[in-house]
Formats: structure tokens, sequence, C-alpha cells
């Protein structure tokens, strides 16, 4: 009886993980690009959340202030969204890298 009451209680708990459908459209609009810090650090700042630029560090904060209602797994799975886009912000493309040979200098 007890294993069966926990699986139901993870099953529900998954199911309140799930964002909002108007959270889930305001961090997919959010734009992420990076800057250079000053001794060569890359940061990134994060644009969209009320209209504000944030860096990478204060997503969490910023996620909590403007949406209270949202419980501490939903809190966790905003920010790991924005942490992937800011992953993928922060890594290079292989596109940007140039050919150096010979023959691509003309």
């Amino acid at each position: 009886m007890n294993a069966t009451f926990e699986r139901l209680a993870e099953i529900f708990a998954r199911r309140q993980a799930g964002l909002p459908e108007y959270v889930d459209a305001e961090l997919a609009a959010c734009t992420v690009t990076t800057r250079e810090a000053g001794d060569g650090e890359v940061r990134a700042v994060v644009m969209g959340l009320g209209g504000r630029a944030i860096y990478a560090d204060q997503v969490e904060a910023r996620i909590r202030k403007r949406w209270p209602e949202l419980n501490h797994r939903q809190v966790q799975r905003a920010c790991d969204f924005l942490d992937a886009r800011v992953r993928l912000a922060a890594t290079p493309s292989r596109q940007a890298r140039r050919r150096t040979s010979w023959i691509w200098n003309f």
C-alpha cells in the first residue's frame, strides 16, 4: 500500500513540474546573448523576463519574483530550460570558423 502511494505521489509531482503555457511561451520568447567581461570572461545575458536584461546567475531569483505561484520543481524546470539556452548561445558555432588555406583567400 505504501509503495502504491509513493508511486502516485511521484506521478502527481511530475505533472505539477510542467510549466503553465504562459510561462512556457515567455521563456521561449527570451533571447540569450553573450558579452565579454573585463577579464576576458564571457557572460550570458538573458533578455525578456520582465523587459530587463539579466545575467544567467540571476535567472532563478527573477523567475521566482516574476511568477510567485510556481512551485520549486517548476522553477527548477524553467531554470534548466534557460540554462540550456545559455549553453547553446555560449558554444561557438561550427559555421563561424573560416577556412585558412590559400585557396579561400582570393
